[in-house]
């Protein structure tokens, strides 16, 4: 199996009173994996990422060809009304086999099924909660919604059944109720929790550590989606989980100091790294935890 990472990822374009911004995993993990030299096969939706990954070199496919639009209701608290959603089997997988593969979208743009098949090409899977958990009011509002989660911790616990390592990543809001959690960490699946600039906690079935971001003041627009593909990165290249979590907080946190596009480089993830620790919890899968 080569040391080699795939992404599967949503483009968004966010409308932000008379203006629209590009975004959303498509752009920001990219970036960070296309700045690292990380060596990654990408299936996104949308095109303008398309044309960017192409045009350097990468191996790239799309799977719904428009992105999801949002437009902000408000920033504090955020509030997103979806205006367009891109919906589609992930179709178009390479046939080989990868050590890490990362799936991140923003408003279910595929089938939480679609999860067994980008599985059977990955050891380790890498999901962000956010695109499967999402739902919308009768205003186009959208909202963090529990049995979504259920059904996605459910899911990525079968898969661990069958042997793929799952690690879901999740903001403290977008946690299903904790028996679901914990089945999962019990199927020894690995749950990273992030709560904005605030502590992030990693659970498993041998234990539970936190760690405290640097207080860095910036933009916080695609920190996540950055963390994340830095992980990624980090594991595929044969790193275990809290060696690869340090090293995707570290570039989260640099993503809130740069100015777009977040370029950001091994050196600077190494350096920062080197002053954040892991501290053990009192339980594993207790919700004051995680």
């Amino acid at each position: 199996m080569r040391r080699k990472v795939l992404t599967v990822l949503a483009e968004t374009i966010d409308e932000i009173g008379k203006h629209k911004r590009l975004g959303g995993p498509a752009y920001y993990s990219s970036l960070t994996l296309l700045s690292l030299g990380a060596e990654f096969d990408a299936l996104i939706t949308g095109s303008v990422m398309r044309a960017v990954l192409e045009y350097s070199g990468y191996a790239v496919n799309t799977f719904c060809d428009h992105p999801t639009v949002f437009r902000f209701v408000s920033t504090e608290p955020r509030l997103l009304r979806l205006l367009n959603r891109c919906f589609s089997n992930i179709r178009g997988l390479p046939s080989e086999d990868y050590e890490a593969a990362l799936i991140s979208l923003t408003m279910g743009e595929a089938p939480l099924t679609d999860l067994d098949t980008v599985a059977e090409h990955a050891e380790t899977l890498v999901i962000d909660a956010q695109g499967f958990v999402r739902d919308i009011g009768e205003d186009g509002i959208v909202f963090n919604n529990k049995e979504l989660a259920a059904r996605l911790f459910q899911a990525a616990a079968d898969l661990q059944e069958r042997g793929t390592t799952v690690v879901i990543k999740a903001s403290h809001d977008e946690l299903p109720r904790p028996r679901f959690v914990e089945e999962f960490i019990e199927s020894r699946g690995i749950l990273i929790v992030t709560r904005g600039s605030g502590s992030v906690t990693l659970s498993t079935k041998l234990g539970c550590w936190l760690t405290s971001p640097p207080r860095v003041i910036g933009d916080p627009t695609g920190a996540g989606d950055v963390m994340l593909a830095a992980l990624t990165a980090y594991l595929a290249s044969g790193h275990d989980i809290r060696h690869s979590l340090l090293r995707g907080v570290a570039a989260g946190s640099i993503r809130l100091a740069k100015k777009e596009p977040p370029w950001i480089l091994w050196s600077e993830i190494e350096s920062l790294a080197r002053r954040l620790r892991l501290v053990g919890c009192d339980c594993i899968g207790d919700s004051s935890y995680v």
